[in-house]
C-alpha cells in the first residue's frame, strides 16, 4: 500500500548543496542569484509553453506562452518508480520541493503516461516529458535514459537532475542529486538466482553513483551503510532524510482511536515482492494459529509478481490456513486506515527494508 510521504527539509538542504557543487554549469544563473530571494537573476524573463497534447502540460491561462521570472530547472527522472508506494513517496517529496521553491525552481518531470497519479498530484507545478511504456523494465529504461536524458537537459535548460533510483545518469554535465531507497541488490538473501545479473549491474551502478553524484540522499543510515559497504568508500556529499507519516495520516489515526480491535488479527502491509518474505510470516502464523485458532492474518497490498503470489497462496493451502489468511490486494486509503486501527499486531518480515513506512503508520494507529 502507498505509505505517506516524509515530512522533511530535504528540499532546502539538497538543492542548496547541489547548487554549490563543483560542476555547476556556467550557462546557468549564479548560485547566489538562484538561491537568494533578494537577488535578481540575469535573463529576468523567459518563455515557457505547454503542450495541449499532454494531459499534464502546464497551462498558462488563455495563452500557451507566458512570461515568468527566470528560475533554475530541476529535471526529475521518475521512470524507476513502478509501484504505488514509490510513486506516493516521490510525490510527497517533489510536492514539497515544488511548493517550497516555487519562485526559484521549476520541475521538469520525466515519467510514463500511465503514472497519472504523479501527473494529477503535481499538475501545473511541473512540466512533463513522457517516455515509452517499455521503460517499466530496468534494461529498456537504462537504454532509453542513455539515449534521451542529455537531450532533455538541453531542451529544457535544466540546471539540476534528481532521481529516486539510487543510480546516477550517464552523460549529464549538470549536478546530480541521487535519492537511495532500494536495498534489494545489496542483500544476497533478498534476491533470487535468476536476478544475479540484474543485481550485479545494479550494485555496479550504485558504486558509480557514489563516485559521480554531487549529493547522495539516503532515507536511512541502513541505506547509507549499504551503499558505503558496496562501494568501499564514502560519498562526496551525503544527507540522511528520514521518511515519516504526513499530517493527514496523523489526523486520521487520531480519529480512529476508538475503532474496536479484532482480537488475534495480524496485519502485514506492503508491496508483496519476494524480499518481503511473506513465506516466513505464513509459517510463523501457522504456529500461532495452532495455539490460538481465533488468530487471523491479513496481507494488504498488491503482488507485483503473480508467480510469487501463487507460491504463497499454495503454501497457505498446504498448511491448512485458507480460512485464516486473507489476501486483500490493493486497498484504498480509507480501508487501509481501518485495517491499521482494528488489527491487534502489525508484522513485516522483510529480508531487507530501506525504511519501512507502514510500520511507522501502524504505530500511529496504536498497533504494535
Amino acid at each position: 500500500m502507498p505509505p505517506s510521504p516524509g515530512i522533511t527539509s530535504m528540499e532546502s538542504r539538497c538543492w542548496a548543496r547541489a547548487a554549490n557543487c563543483r560542476r555547476w554549469s556556467s550557462s546557468t544563473a549564479s548560485t547566489s542569484s538562484i538561491w537568494s530571494s533578494r537577488s535578481r537573476p540575469p535573463n529576468w524573463t523567459v518563455f515557457a509553453s505547454g503542450s495541449a497534447s499532454s494531459p499534464c502540460a502546464w497551462s498558462a491561462g488563455t495563452s500557451s506562452r507566458r512570461k515568468f521570472r527566470c528560475m533554475a530547472k530541476l529535471l526529475v527522472n521518475a521512470l524507476s518508480v513502478t509501484d504505488p508506494s514509490g510513486l506516493h513517496v516521490l510525490l510527497g517529496h517533489m510536492g514539497q520541493v515544488a511548493d517550497a521553491l516555487k519562485d526559484r525552481l521549476r520541475l521538469v518531470v520525466v515519467c510514463r503516461a500511465e503514472m497519472d497519479g504523479l501527473c494529477a498530484g503535481l499538475g501545473d507545478r511541473a512540466d512533463w516529458e513522457f517516455a515509452p511504456p517499455a521503460t517499466r523494465g530496468w534494461l529498456p529504461r537504462a537504454t532509453w535514459e542513455r539515449a534521451h536524458l542529455a537531450r532533455l537537459v538541453r531542451k529544457h535548460g535544466a540546471s539540476l537532475y534528481f532521481t529516486p533510483s539510487g543510480i546516477a545518469a550517464h552523460g549529464l554535465d549538470i549536478p546530480q542529486i541521487v535519492f537511495c531507497q532500494n536495498p534489494w541488490a545489496l542483500v544476497p538473501a533478498a534476491r533470487r538466482r535468476r536476478d544475479f545479473a540484474k543485481a550485479w549491474l545494479q550494485r555496479r551502478a550504485y558504486r558509480r553513483a557514489m563516485q559521480t553524484a554531487d549529493v547522495m540522499v539516503f532515507n536511512s543510515r541502513y541505506m547509507q551503510a549499504g551503499y558505503r559497504e558496496n562501494a568501499g568508500f564514502e560519498e562526496q556529499r551525503g544527507l540522511i532524510v528520514h521518511q515519516a507519516a504526513d499530517d493527514a495520516t496523523r489526523t486520521r489515526a487520531a480519529a480512529a482511536a476508538n475503532v474496536p480491535r479484532k482480537p488475534g488479527q495480524i496485519l502485514c502491509v506492503s508491496i508483496m515482492a519476494p524480499h518481503k518474505n511473506a513465506a516466513a510470516l505464513v509459517r510463523a502464523f501457522c504456529e500461532v494459529f495452532a495455539a490460538h485458532p481465533e488468530a487471523r492474518l491479513v496481507f494488504a497490498g498488491s503482488w507485483p509478481d503473480p508467480a510469487y503470489e501463487r507460491k504463497i497462496r499454495a503454501l497457505v493451502a498446504e498448511l491448512g490456513l485458507r480460512n485464516a489468511v486473507q489476501f486483500t490486494g490493493f486497498v484504498e486509503r480509507e480501508a487501509l486506515d481501518r485495517l491499521y486501527a482494528e488489527s491487534r499486531v502489525f508484522c513485516l518480515m522483510s529480508r531487507c527494508e530501506s525504511f519501512g513506512i507502514p510500520a511507522i503508520e501502524a504505530q500511529l494507529f496504536g498497533t504494535p
